[in-house]
């Protein structure tokens, strides 16, 4: 079984660009994101996913990036695309290297219904929940009135990346 292995401190985040490729203006807007949970950040770097670190069928929709500083890891940046009632939205995930949650972000969310589950008072619940937490609506997390099936794909989201990870371990 192929693994990575993931260095100290890491973290994830929905981010299109490889650390190797010149700075694009969203890549600087991306990293600037990274450094508000991870102030020491200086760079990202994808990873591939290993064909057998898909423990569900959405890891084809996710992306895993080491946040990093210099040569240190610092954590991992997830993105990924979860599927509501009203259609597909992109969420972000920050981790540290314990893969437990700094923040966790609704990037694009396009329909009017379910668009709360952009709140931070919504998303800051994810906040410290890693792989040993249910990452639930109804256990450790509480849905947003009138947003029930976006608050429950965001959750499966969060689930699926800290899950993804521990398996790339």
């Amino acid at each position: 079984m192929a693994k990575i292995n993931i260095m100290s401190s890491m973290f994830v985040i929905v981010l299109f660009g490889c650390a190797a490729s010149p700075p694009s203006d969203r890549d600087s807007q991306e990293l600037s994101t990274v450094q508000q949970a991870f102030p020491a950040a200086t760079g990202l770097r994808e990873v591939s996913i290993p064909q057998d670190a898909q423990p569900f069928e959405h890891a084809d929709k996710m992306t895993v990036k080491v946040i990093h500083n210099q040569s240190v890891s610092l954590g991992y940046c997830v993105g990924a695309t979860v599927a509501a009632k009203s259609g597909p939205f992109r969420i972000c995930i920050l981790a540290d290297s314990n893969l437990l949650v700094r923040r966790a972000s609704v990037v694009s969310y396009t329909w009017d219904r379910g668009r709360d589950v952009r709140k931070s008072k919504f998303t800051r619940q994810f906040e410290g929940r890693g792989p040993d937490d249910p990452i639930q609506i109804g256990q450790d997390i509480d849905a947003i009135t009138g947003a029930t099936l976006s608050s429950k794909a965001m959750a499966q989201g969060v689930r699926d990346a800290v899950t993804l990870l521990r398996t790339m371990q």
